[in-house]
């Protein structure tokens, strides 16, 4: 008698459920993507971060896989893992870096890998930032839970220290683009980015997925998760951030969707 075996066998008929595109498979052309997951089939297996232990300062090169199946804190042991570089998974080797270590944000806290709803995250407390130059951002798509306070924005139209939630700063002037979270809006200083559209606001200290398009001009001269001439930047945890320097309008639900596949946020 023959045997015969059957592969992929769809019982219900139909073509087979596929999983998710790698998000700049489906959407190329990023200026910068940063992420803790694959987001280009060009690069999986390649490193999306470097690490620092607080041990011996000790530096190694994380692919996603090895940041969740127990290479990453088999490394750190009970200590502290620091990101010195995270990984431009966009082709352009914009990579963020902080050389610093009292202002490395870390990955690994007491021998646990950082996460924020299950999913493995880069925590930024205070004082800490890194730094990538980048040029002509038109939009951007971000996953982030913010730390500290909601920022009063009467007190930074005032002239108060803008010390927590800073996204990008312009190289070589004060142009900030930060987000308040009290009222959940992108605003470019005292202006308001029209088309900015947060998900998941009910509390500022929980993972939202951040979109917005720059709608006036495109934005030249920007540094990431940093304010100029000080130590402050972002304050919270960090999951993904990718820029692209064209208008996205006609891709942003697809973009949001593929971000909401991987993080479950709304």
């Amino acid at each position: 008698m023959r045997k015969v075996v059957l592969f992929g066998t769809n019982r219900g008929g139909g073509t087979p459920p596929q999983p998710p595109q790698l998000l700049l498979d489906e959407y190329p052309n990023a200026a910068a993507a940063y992420s803790l997951r694959d987001l280009a089939s060009a690069s999986v297996g390649s490193a999306v971060v470097r690490v620092r232990r607080s041990s011996d300062n000790v530096e190694q090169d994380f692919t996603a896989s090895e940041i969740t199946d127990g290479t990453l804190t088999t490394f750190t042991g009970a200590n502290n893992g620091a990101v010195t570089t995270w990984y431009d998974q966009s082709g352009n080797g914009i990579n963020a870096v902080q050389a610093v270590a009292s202002r490395q944000p870390l990955i690994v806290s007491s021998g646990v890998v950082e996460l924020d709803n299950e999913k493995p995250c880069v925590y930024a407390s205070s004082g800490k930032q890194l730094i990538a130059n980048l040029n002509q951002l038109y939009s951007l798509f971000s996953v982030l839970s913010f730390g500290g306070n909601p920022i009063n924005f009467e007190t930074i139209l005032g002239g108060g220290g803008l010390s927590n939630d800073v996204i990008l700063c312009e190289a070589t002037t004060s142009t900030q683009v930060y987000v308040d979270p009290s009222i959940n809006e992108f605003y470019q200083n005292s202006n308001l980015i029209t088309g900015s559209q947060p998900f998941n606001v009910s509390n500022i200290n929980t993972q939202k997925l951040y979109s917005f398009i720059f709608s006036d001009t495109v934005i030249n001269g920007f540094s990431l998760f940093n304010r100029v001439n000080t130590v402050l930047g972002y304050k919270g945890r960090i999951q993904e951030v990718i820029l692209y320097p064209s208008d996205q309008s006609a891709n942003r639900t697809g973009i949001e969707t593929n971000i909401n596949t991987e993080y479950t946020i709304y």
